[in-house]
């Protein structure tokens, strides 16, 4: 029996495996072979009666097959071959995104603990320079207390304006302003340092010794454009009458956040480290020490007199007040 009389004929095996396995390259490779070696091996021989287009027919019918097989199995090969190759590319673009997002997050962790170890560090270390500069204030002496005072004002009221007023007599003066405020955002404008004598924040702090701050309405008539806090300084030496008010500090611009229901409690306690200074006429020292952030606003000239006094509101050798 000849190898072309087999039905169905060998050749559609490697035809068919190669075009299902890999496409339509290989299809049509294996399927060109198949023809070249049903030549070699020699085609059938014609019959007796039959024509020559027939005989054509006959013998070239399953070669033209093996072609259009190959074409056709192999082009739905190919897609599926060029889909699959599209889903492995996109998985192993989502493994490598998944990677960088592993990476970056791992590093995200890592930068998250060392801010959270510098914010730990620094606000204990705020916290030890407030309250070391807190302890300078209570044991001040000339021209040694006012960079204690610079730096406790700047730790516990950072971008802020501070005043200070010293109460001689029946008047009240402004001795000096810390300016670290950036943008007066609760003012709406300059905050005046000198006060007339009958604000209404006079009669609030100094006479009534009361803390006054916007976030209670009452005390917004008190204020008036006076910035946003005061609160009154109390003497504390058995030589002045016990709670007698001898200087205010007021707070003329605070950032939003610090202003709160504990912002003159805050206040109060710079407040009261400053009373002993303040009694030992060093308020001067202040003004002419010059320090970073302390402004010598509106000090009149009668300041340097101030250390000769060992009662507030007492009188001088001329017979003046301050």
């Amino acid at each position: 029996i000849e190898l072309a009389d087999i039905r169905p004929h060998p050749f559609w095996v490697p035809v068919l495996l190669l075009s299902l396995q890999y496409g339509t390259v290989s299809g049509l490779i294996a399927a060109s072979i198949a023809i070249v070696g049903s030549v070699v091996i020699g085609l059938p021989d014609p019959d007796i009666e039959e024509r020559y287009f027939s005989y054509l027919i006959r013998v070239w019918t399953q070669p033209v097959l093996w072609l259009l097989v190959a074409m056709l199995l192999g082009t739905f090969r190919a897609r599926q071959i060029e889909q699959r190759d599209e889903l492995l590319q996109q998985a192993e673009n989502l493994r490598m995104r998944g990677a960088t997002l592993l990476d970056h997050a791992t590093n995200l962790r890592a930068r998250c603990n060392m801010l959270e170890r510098k914010i730990a560090m620094r606000e204990t270390n705020d916290s030890s320079q407030l309250l070391a500069s807190l302890a300078k204030l209570d044991a001040a002496g000339p021209g040694r207390w006012a960079e204690a005072l610079e730096s406790a004002l700047t730790i516990g009221f950072p971008k802020s304006q501070i005043s200070l007023y010293a109460v001689d007599g029946t008047q009240v003066r402004h001795v000096l302003t810390h300016q670290r405020a950036v943008v007066s955002a609760t003012s709406g404008g300059p905050i005046p340092m000198d006060i007339e004598s009958g604000h209404p924040l006079l009669a609030a702090v100094v006479g009534a010794g009361r803390a006054v701050c916007v976030v209670d309405a009452e005390h917004d008539p008190a204020l008036r454009g006076q910035g946003v806090a005061a609160v009154p300084i109390f003497a504390t030496s058995d030589a002045v009458r016990p709670r007698a008010v001898i200087g205010m500090l007021k707070a003329d611009i605070l950032p939003s956040n610090q202003i709160d229901t504990a912002t003159t409690a805050r206040l109060a306690i710079v407040a009261a480290h400053l009373a002993p200074a303040m009694q030992l006429g060093l308020i001067s020292s202040v003004a002419e020490s010059g320090a970073g952030g302390i402004v010598d606003a509106g000090v009149v000239p009668t300041i340097r007199k101030w250390r000769l006094l060992k009662v507030f509101g007492g009188a001088q050798p001329d017979g003046t007040h301050g």
